[in-house]
């Protein structure tokens, strides 16, 4: 066995499908099993029973614990020496995944590599980055900067926006589509579960890199990726799990000093909850908007049963 691809679901089957379908040629270049973490059984099962997948194993997780738990009890049961953690929004597109393993062969110091990411009108998705600090509160991929000024420093510089076709070394690389060599990311103690979701793998290659690991970034090889699939689904505690991850990550690798660490916690709470307010807000509006529709006589009241 040469590679683990390790996929995560919540409630996103036919997506599931489509990502393990687009898989199929790996299997023919490469010794490869299929893990899923089903985070929504048994949606998953189900699913893949007549799937026709060699070595395709479901396991079923009753509680959503949050992508970096799920990841790590794929990664748990893998056996091969490289994990390659999967978004079931992903597609696999060209390259030679061979060539991808056989660079890591001959590069023992890279523990971490993000292959070229695609949106679905493939331009190229800004996948592998620096490490984020306190420009990223308005230099972000979203940022009224960015979206005004897109070629300012701050964000060229965390979004790394130079990268073209060579291979290069990075700080951290999406966990949406990411090849990690296990045995690194055993000794890392796989993700920080304290992430629920977001930041996980921006905190596993700052981790790796203090074991003087490297992160790299390999275009040979393409997928596609639908930003936001599984958080669909979550989107009142995706918002939620995007401010406490960052507040996670900051306080810990960022900020130093204890007193900012506190006010940067706060402030992120306070953001938090004017978020989820105006969400809450939002759905009220949309429940008013909608008219009840008024019950029609019991006269014309008809059952029908569908075999």
């Amino acid at each position: 066995m040469e590679v683990s691809f390790v996929l995560v679901n919540y409630k996103l089957g036919e997506q599931l499908t489509e990502c393990l379908q687009s898989l199929r040629a790996v299997q023919d270049e490469v010794e490869c099993e299929f893990v899923v973490v089903d985070n929504s059984p048994p949606e998953a099962s189900r699913l893949l029973a007549d799937s026709g997948f060699r070595n395709l194993r479901v396991v079923s997780n009753p509680q959503n614990s949050g992508y970096a738990s799920a990841c790590n009890i794929g990664a748990g049961v893998a056996r091969a020496p490289y994990v390659w953690f999967l978004n079931p929004d992903v597609r696999y597109v060209e390259g030679m995944v061979r060539g991808m393993l056989d660079w890591m062969d001959r590069n023992p110091g890279v523990s971490l590599m993000g292959p070229r990411i695609l949106n679905l009108d493939g331009t190229r998705q800004y996948s592998a980055r620096s490490f984020p600090n306190w420009t990223l509160a308005f230099a972000h991929r979203n940022s009224l900067l960015t979206r005004v000024f897109p070629s300012n420093p701050f964000t060229s510089r965390y979004l790394r926006t130079n990268l073209n076709g060579v291979v290069t070394d990075v700080d951290w690389a999406s966990g949406c589509c990411l090849l990690a060599r296990k045995e690194t990311f055993d000794a890392l103690g796989g993700f920080d579960e304290g992430y629920f979701l977001f930041f996980e793998d921006v905190d596993l290659s700052h981790r790796a890199m203090q074991l003087g690991r490297r992160c790299v970034y390999y275009p040979g090889v393409a997928f596609t990726h639908a930003i936001g699939g599984s958080r669909a689904h979550l989107p009142d505690r995706g918002v939620l799990a995007r401010h406490f991850s960052a507040q996670r990550y900051f306080t810990r690798n960022v900020i130093r000093n204890p007193v900012l660490a506190k006010a940067c916690s706060m402030a992120i709470s306070v953001r938090c909850f004017l978020s989820e307010a105006r969400q809450l807000l939002s759905r009220r509006e949309r429940t008013a908007a909608v008219p009840e529709e008024p019950m029609a006589p019991s006269k014309t009241l008809t059952s029908t049963c569908v075999e």
